[in-house]
Protein backbone atom coordinates (compact mmCIF):
# COMPACT_ATOMS: atom_id res chain seq x y z
CA UNK A 1 0.00 0.00 0.00
CA UNK A 2 1.82 3.33 -0.84
CA UNK A 3 1.59 6.31 1.49
CA UNK A 4 -0.67 8.51 -1.23
CA UNK A 5 -3.51 5.76 -1.05
CA UNK A 6 -3.13 5.79 3.19
CA UNK A 7 -3.60 9.38 2.74
CA UNK A 8 -6.48 9.36 -0.31
CA UNK A 9 -8.26 6.45 2.35
CA UNK A 10 -7.80 8.57 5.90
CA UNK A 11 -8.58 12.05 4.13
CA UNK A 12 -11.99 10.37 2.53
CA UNK A 13 -12.74 8.40 6.05
CA UNK A 14 -12.30 11.74 7.76
CA UNK A 15 -14.53 13.45 5.44
CA UNK A 16 -17.27 10.86 5.70
CA UNK A 17 -17.01 10.75 9.17
CA UNK A 18 -17.26 15.18 9.19
CA UNK A 19 -20.58 14.78 6.87
CA UNK A 20 -21.93 11.95 8.88
CA UNK A 21 -21.81 14.01 12.26
CA UNK A 22 -22.98 16.74 10.07
CA UNK A 23 -26.58 15.03 8.62
CA UNK A 24 -26.96 13.54 12.12
CA UNK A 25 -26.64 17.12 13.80
CA UNK A 26 -28.99 18.85 11.18
CA UNK A 27 -31.65 16.03 11.44
CA UNK A 28 -31.45 16.48 15.44
CA UNK A 29 -31.88 20.13 15.19
CA UNK A 30 -34.62 20.02 12.71
CA UNK A 31 -36.40 17.15 15.32
CA UNK A 32 -35.93 19.40 18.44
CA UNK A 33 -37.00 22.56 16.64
CA UNK A 34 -40.30 20.11 15.51
CA UNK A 35 -40.75 19.22 19.27
CA UNK A 36 -40.09 22.79 20.39
CA UNK A 37 -43.44 23.95 17.81
CA UNK A 38 -45.54 20.78 19.03
CA UNK A 39 -45.35 22.03 22.29
CA UNK A 40 -46.09 25.16 21.77
CA UNK A 41 -49.15 24.59 19.27
CA UNK A 42 -50.43 21.61 21.55
CA UNK A 43 -50.70 24.46 24.90
CA UNK A 44 -52.20 26.70 22.84
CA UNK A 45 -54.58 24.60 21.46
CA UNK A 46 -55.44 22.84 25.05
CA UNK A 47 -55.85 26.34 26.43
CA UNK A 48 -58.36 27.59 23.59
CA UNK A 49 -60.36 24.18 23.06
CA UNK A 50 -60.72 24.19 26.88
CA UNK A 51 -61.92 27.41 27.11
CA UNK A 52 -64.50 26.98 24.79
CA UNK A 53 -64.83 22.98 24.13
CA UNK A 54 -64.39 21.86 28.08
CA UNK A 55 -61.78 18.61 28.66
CA UNK A 56 -62.90 17.70 25.28
CA UNK A 57 -62.29 20.31 23.25
CA UNK A 58 -58.58 20.76 25.05
CA UNK A 59 -58.21 17.29 23.74
CA UNK A 60 -59.15 17.27 20.34
CA UNK A 61 -57.36 21.18 19.57
CA UNK A 62 -54.35 19.47 21.91
CA UNK A 63 -54.06 16.60 19.68
CA UNK A 64 -54.51 18.49 16.35
CA UNK A 65 -51.99 21.69 17.22
CA UNK A 66 -49.23 18.98 17.86
CA UNK A 67 -49.86 17.32 14.87
CA UNK A 68 -50.20 20.57 12.84
CA UNK A 69 -46.91 21.88 13.86
CA UNK A 70 -45.68 18.24 13.04
CA UNK A 71 -47.29 18.49 9.68
CA UNK A 72 -46.38 22.22 9.23
CA UNK A 73 -42.49 21.55 10.11
CA UNK A 74 -40.98 18.85 7.50
CA UNK A 75 -38.30 18.08 10.46
CA UNK A 76 -38.21 14.39 8.22
CA UNK A 77 -36.76 15.53 5.26
CA UNK A 78 -33.82 15.10 7.49
CA UNK A 79 -33.01 11.45 7.27
CA UNK A 80 -29.88 11.62 8.81
CA UNK A 81 -26.37 10.62 7.26
CA UNK A 82 -26.34 8.71 4.10
CA UNK A 83 -24.52 5.31 3.48
CA UNK A 84 -20.97 6.02 2.75
CA UNK A 85 -18.03 4.15 1.93
CA UNK A 86 -17.16 3.00 5.15
CA UNK A 87 -19.76 3.56 7.60
CA UNK A 88 -22.39 1.50 6.22
CA UNK A 89 -24.49 -0.28 8.92
CA UNK A 90 -23.78 2.41 11.33
CA UNK A 91 -25.31 5.33 8.37
CA UNK A 92 -28.59 2.12 7.97
CA UNK A 93 -28.49 2.16 11.92
CA UNK A 94 -29.14 5.50 12.45
CA UNK A 95 -31.54 6.34 9.81
CA UNK A 96 -33.62 3.57 10.40
CA UNK A 97 -33.70 5.03 14.54
CA UNK A 98 -34.95 8.40 12.87
CA UNK A 99 -37.32 6.68 10.64
CA UNK A 100 -38.73 4.75 13.54
CA UNK A 101 -38.79 7.87 15.76
CA UNK A 102 -40.42 9.97 12.94
CA UNK A 103 -43.50 6.90 12.72
CA UNK A 104 -44.39 6.80 16.13
CA UNK A 105 -45.30 10.71 16.38
CA UNK A 106 -48.55 10.10 15.05
CA UNK A 107 -49.33 8.43 18.34
CA UNK A 108 -47.23 10.88 20.22
CA UNK A 109 -50.46 13.56 18.86
CA UNK A 110 -53.39 11.17 20.23
CA UNK A 111 -51.57 10.37 23.29
CA UNK A 112 -50.65 14.24 23.81
CA UNK A 113 -54.30 14.77 23.46
CA UNK A 114 -55.53 12.60 25.90
CA UNK A 115 -53.39 14.08 28.61
CA UNK A 116 -54.26 17.77 27.67
CA UNK A 117 -58.06 16.43 27.82
CA UNK A 118 -57.33 14.72 30.98
CA UNK A 119 -55.60 17.59 32.58
CA UNK A 120 -58.26 19.98 31.60
CA UNK A 121 -61.17 17.49 33.32
CA UNK A 122 -58.71 17.41 36.65
CA UNK A 123 -58.48 21.44 35.94
CA UNK A 124 -62.25 21.66 35.62
CA UNK A 125 -63.41 19.44 38.39
CA UNK A 126 -60.89 21.08 40.87
CA UNK A 127 -61.69 24.46 40.21
CA UNK A 128 -65.70 24.08 39.62
CA UNK A 129 -64.96 25.07 35.89
CA UNK A 130 -68.12 24.71 33.16
CA UNK A 131 -70.53 22.33 34.24
CA UNK A 132 -68.75 20.57 37.01
CA UNK A 133 -70.32 23.11 39.47
CA UNK A 134 -73.76 22.00 38.73
CA UNK A 135 -75.40 19.51 40.53
CA UNK A 136 -76.58 16.32 38.60
CA UNK A 137 -74.43 17.92 35.60
CA UNK A 138 -74.17 14.44 33.51
CA UNK A 139 -70.54 13.19 31.74
CA UNK A 140 -71.54 14.77 28.55
CA UNK A 141 -72.07 18.42 29.96
CA UNK A 142 -68.99 18.09 32.12
CA UNK A 143 -66.81 16.41 29.12
CA UNK A 144 -68.30 19.63 26.41
CA UNK A 145 -69.24 22.18 28.22
CA UNK A 146 -67.13 25.40 28.03
CA UNK A 147 -64.94 26.69 31.18
CA UNK A 148 -66.21 30.24 30.97
CA UNK A 149 -69.86 28.84 30.91
CA UNK A 150 -71.64 28.45 34.45
CA UNK A 151 -68.36 28.50 36.38
CA UNK A 152 -66.97 30.86 38.93
CA UNK A 153 -65.01 32.06 35.94
CA UNK A 154 -68.00 32.85 33.99
CA UNK A 155 -68.28 36.06 32.11
CA UNK A 156 -70.10 38.91 34.47
CA UNK A 157 -73.52 40.29 33.36
CA UNK A 158 -73.44 42.60 36.26
CA UNK A 159 -70.86 44.81 37.72
CA UNK A 160 -69.27 42.65 40.50
CA UNK A 161 -68.88 46.22 42.74
CA UNK A 162 -71.16 48.42 43.50
CA UNK A 163 -70.87 51.45 41.86
CA UNK A 164 -71.51 53.88 45.11
CA UNK A 165 -68.37 52.03 46.60
CA UNK A 166 -66.28 54.55 45.07
CA UNK A 167 -68.54 57.55 46.41
CA UNK A 168 -66.43 58.72 49.54
CA UNK A 169 -69.85 60.10 51.08
CA UNK A 170 -71.28 56.89 50.93
CA UNK A 171 -68.95 55.12 52.63
CA UNK A 172 -68.84 56.69 56.03
CA UNK A 173 -66.93 56.13 58.90
CA UNK A 174 -67.84 52.64 59.68
CA UNK A 175 -65.53 51.64 56.54
CA UNK A 176 -62.90 54.35 57.61
CA UNK A 177 -62.49 52.67 60.99
CA UNK A 178 -62.50 48.89 59.53
CA UNK A 179 -59.53 50.31 57.54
Amino acid sequence: MSFMYSARHASALAQEQADKRKALQEAQEARSRQKGAMSLWSTIGTVLGGAFGGPLGAAILGGLGSAGADYLDDAEKYKGPERGRFYKSEAQALRDQLSAADEAESLEHIMTGIKSGASAYAFGSGKGLGSFGKEGASMWDKLSTPFWQKGPLSLPTKPTIPIDFYEPEILGDEIIDKI
